[in-house]
């Protein structure tokens, strides 16, 4: 009787894995469907709204599953969020997100969306976007497949982005893992055709009263290297665009001959825009000069 109760018991926790297995199967097969094509063909109801910020977490959004079937929903990188008015700015998703949508479920999520319009003045807040898939710029694609699956901060997603929709310097992009910046950079200077320069000259940005975006430089950094002979006095001079000396550092011997580098670091919040050089100074004679832009 109770041999007879055992496998009775054993037979009920095989059949319980099973359909345990079964439905663990099941659930990680639901399909996955774009956004776009979800609301096309009926199958949600989604609706997009400001919280009155121009970067990272900004649309608000609301979706609605009008099926019995349980969903996926990608927000592909590229999709492209029109504010109501046209001196508002419009916002880009730059990487893919996902939202789980259960059967005839409601959810309410934050999506990444970051600004096309730096001249713009930022989304009002409850302001309603529109999806559309044609407006972004034609070299965003490159962008796009290379931020795949890397990790950015928010600030560099969006000078990222600047730097194509407005042409913004390359040399703005900045952040803590160098090795990935400098990728980022390199690529962006490919596909924008700026000039590589060698330094970061990362922005303080503020908005305005009137939504309007306030970009101001920081600082300025980057490596510099030269040529020199053991012995020689060496220091270094900021000039402004007009010539004028803003920083003289004191003379240092060198202790060495060859190519010797240095990190350069300067801040220049409040100087006016324009281009200034570093000049390398041996025995007052200008070895190497560098040039940036405020």
């Amino acid at each position: 009787m109770k041999k007879v109760s055992l496998i009775s018991a054993l037979m009920c926790s095989l059949f319980l894995v099973f359909a345990f297995n079964k439905n663990t199967s099941s659930f990680q097969q639901v399909e996955t469907i774009s956004l776009d094509k979800a609301i096309k063909d009926k199958i949600i109801t989604a609706s997009f709204t400001s919280n009155g910020s121009y970067s990272g977490k900004s649309i608000f959004c609301q979706v609605s599953n009008l099926t019995g079937k349980s969903y996926k929903i990608s927000i592909p990188a590229g999709s492209f969020f029109q504010a109501p008015s046209s001196d508002e700015q419009d916002l880009i998703v730059p990487q893919e997100e996902f939202l789980a949508l259960n059967a005839n479920a409601q959810k309410s999520t934050l999506l990444n969306g970051f600004c096309t319009n730096l001249s713009n003045h930022a989304p009002k807040k409850e302001g309603k976007f529109k999806l559309i898939t044609t407006k972004a710029p034609k070299e965003m694609p490159k962008l796009l497949a290379f931020l795949k699956g890397k990790k950015y901060e928010n600030h560099t997603l969006q000078d990222a982005i600047w730097a194509l929709t407005n042409k913004s310097s390359v040399t703005n992009i900045n952040g803590e893992d160098e090795k990935s910046i400098a990728a980022l950079r390199k690529e962006l200077f490919t596909i924008t055709g700026q000039k590589e320069d060698w330094y970061q000259s990362p922005q303080e940005t503020t908005m305005n009263e009137d939504r309007s975006i306030n970009r101001e430089t920081a600082s300025i950094s980057g490596e510099l290297s030269y040529q020199t002979k053991k012995g020689a006095k060496i220091h270094t001079e900021v000039l402004s665009p007009d010539g004028e000396i803003k920083i003289k550092t004191e003379d240092r011997d060198s202790k060495m001959s060859g190519e010797l580098s240095f990190y350069f670091k300067v801040e220049v919040k409040g100087w006016k825009k324009g281009k200034y050089t570093v000049k390398v100074i041996e025995d007052s004679k200008v070895i190497k000069a560098y040039d940036f832009n405020v």
